[in-house]
């Protein structure tokens, strides 16, 4: 009988060493807690990003000054987007980690969360440096369909690794592009906004051959006196609220140019916008700038960009 239970605490004992070795094998590190997020800060006391691109080399610094976020890349300055950055920030609060994919140094390679391959994003507050994330690859799995007659999901893991553990995460969602391409991801964009195409109360567009001011005050709308189709100015003025473009020409300097177009954007709740449009090359057609975005020049053929704002009479009276 008693060398049954020897036999049996020996038993035991051999198999909690065997554990005990599986589980420091796996972990890589002492430490083996499990992570539920892998970063946990408050966005709203965040003052800079650095983030790096191992792969491309691209860097861009994004520091809060006063209540714009500015970003300094190659030793140029760009006004940031403030939503993009806010984004980004409650983006990587909420990484929730679905599993340990992998534990050691010698698998951060195949992840892509390495010194090679990781784009590193460095997290501040007030100077302060409180997160450091590696985020690597991503995979795509097509997942069954939820009830017959329907179309397969697909399901985007990424891979991150805070930069104090060796362990490497699983997280939901297309993480990498967020942060590739230096400066862009974070540029102001903007070219006109308003909080509501409702607030819009005149529009003043000048050209060579014409000028016409559209008045929005009272109804119905008129164009130079004339009636207008109310379907295509709604339309229109949607589209004026959040105009955007991610077309920059940074090499351009317009300002011994003269405008060939102007457009004026006057309402309530928000300040007059104006834009001018330049003469460019046949390619380009026009360089656009506007005052709320002061030092950024817009391709005019990014997305039709000119054709969509500078329009003629002939798209908004009735036929």
């Amino acid at each position: 009988m008693f060398r049954k239970y020897s036999i049996l605490i020996w038993l035991s004992a051999l198999l909690i060493i065997i554990g005990t070795y599986i589980a420091v094998e796996y972990s890589g590190s002492d430490d083996s807690t499990f992570r539920d997020k892998v970063l946990s800060f408050e966005p709203k006391l965040i003052t800079a990003l650095h983030i790096t691109d191992h792969q491309t080399g691209e860097e861009v610094d994004i520091r809060k000054e006063g209540e714009a976020w500015m970003l300094y890349s190659d030793d140029k300055v760009y006004a940031g987007e403030p939503y993009a950055v806010r984004n980004v920030l409650s983006m990587l609060n909420q990484l929730n980690t679905e599993s340990i994919v992998a534990a050691k140094s010698s698998q951060w390679a195949e992840y892509k969360v390495d010194d090679e391959h990781a784009i590193q994003i460095e997290i501040f507050e007030d100077g302060k440096l409180i997160a450091d994330l590696f985020i690597g690859k991503f995979d795509f799995k097509e997942l069954p369909p939820v009830a017959p007659g329907r179309q397969p999901q697909t399901k985007i893991t990424s891979y991150v690794r805070p930069a104090e553990e060796t362990k490497v995460y699983a997280v939901n969602g297309l993480l990498r592009s967020n942060f590739q391409g230096g400066e862009k991801p974070f540029r102001n964009r903007r070219i006109s906004i308003c909080r509501q195409h409702t607030d819009i109360k005149k529009i003043t567009i000048s050209g060579p051959e014409e000028k016409f001011v559209l008045d929005l005050s009272i109804s119905p709308w008129t164009l130079n006196g004339k009636a207008v189709d109310s379907t295509k100015i709604d339309r229109y003025l949607r589209r004026l609220t959040r105009l955007s473009s991610s077309g920059f020409l940074d090499e351009v300097d317009v300002s011994t140019m003269t405008p060939s177009y102007t457009l004026l954007v006057e309402g309530n709740s928000f300040e007059a916008v104006s834009l001018s449009a330049f003469p460019a090359d046949t390619i380009t057609g026009y360089y656009i700038v506007s005052s709320i975005n002061e030092g950024s020049v817009f391709d005019g053929s990014k997305a039709g960009l000119f054709e969509k704002t500078f329009m003629g009479t002939e798209s908004f009276l009735q036929e």
